[in-house]
């Protein structure tokens, strides 16, 4: 098979399109419609079907998507062997993350990333854990870190690399910030500002009452966590958040952290990469910054 062919087909199969694919790839539609229609020919199956503007692969075109990613992972793997080889003047280095590392753990260490290895490309993507997982099994992305309950697929290793704790804060001049001890009770007639129902953060809070067999008053709720932040800041409410997420507010004193070890939810940050992947210069690199880097300096 013309490896070519195979690149422009990999390349139409993972973008489910051929305008994006020609964008990649820096050539025609009308080109790539060709080659597709040539690797068909020659393979005598039928890759891709044609639904309005949508492409969508046969049984065909997802069997030979499973094996020319792995050829192209391989041969970007030994792209990147080879450039190991010459240090890290080069390269790219490709992160996914769920919404908490991807948002207030990672771009400050991907910026003294940037700062010590100017020449390596750097592409984080933050979606929800369902997407990277994907996103790995297809070697987009060479590794990720989610928060939570991580269920890994077989293909995948998943390492506990730290942890984060949901803590209950409040604004620095709410009462409760200004008393040596604050019970349970105490917390739980305050008015509360959570993320909408199903998120992971409020299903975690949710668990914990019901075991405690307690109930809150949410008195608003909003899908953005800088949202809540500035709500709390202003005093309509409290909230339970992660501690890498407050940790700017804390260290700047808009938000205080109240300890209510009932209400003190740990959770695992994991490591996440496709059991098969090598780990290239530019991802060890990066690991050894993530592990000197994953502590908040503030929320304590």
């Amino acid at each position: 098979m013309n490896l070519n062919y195979l690149k422009v087909f990999h390349t139409v199969a993972k973008h489910q399109g051929f305008t994006k694919a020609a964008e990649e790839l820096l050539i025609s539609q009308p080109t790539i419609s060709v080659q597709i229609k040539n690797l068909e020919q020659e393979l005598g199956l039928e890759l891709f079907q044609k639904l309005g503007r949508k492409v969508y692969l046969t049984e065909a075109g997802r069997t030979l998507f499973h094996y020319t990613s792995k050829i192209f992972n391989q041969l970007e793997e030994a792209e990147n062997a080879l450039k190991d080889l010459k240090g890290l003047g080069k390269g790219r280095l490709l992160v996914g993350a769920s919404t908490t590392p991807g948002i207030y753990v990672l771009p400050r260490i991907l910026g003294q990333y940037r700062k010590l290895y100017p020449g390596i490309e750097v592409v984080l993507e933050i979606s929800n854990s369902q997407e990277i997982e994907q996103k790995l099994l297809q070697h987009e992305l060479e590794i990720a870190f989610c928060g939570g309950e991580v269920i890994a697929h077989p293909q995948i290793k998943a390492k506990t690399i730290t942890y984060d704790e949901l803590v209950i804060v409040t604004a620095i001049d709410h009462p409760l910030a200004r008393e040596t001890t604050v019970t349970l009770e105490q917390v739980l007639v305050e008015p509360f500002i959570l993320r909408e129902p199903g998120s992971s953060t409020r299903i975690a809070l949710e668990q914990r009452l019901q075991l405690l067999g307690k109930k809150i008053k949410v008195a608003m709720q909003f899908g953005s966590l800088e949202a809540i932040k500035q709500a709390v800041a202003a005093n309509l409410g409290i909230s339970l958040l992660s501690r890498f997420v407050i940790d700017q507010e804390v260290c700047a004193g808009s938000l205080q952290v109240i300890k209510i070890p009932e209400l003190t939810i740990r959770r695992e940050i994991k490591l996440l990469r496709h059991k098969d992947s090598k780990i290239s210069a530019p991802v060890q690199a990066f690991l050894r910054l993530v592990n000197e880097n994953l502590v908040p300096k503030c929320s304590t």
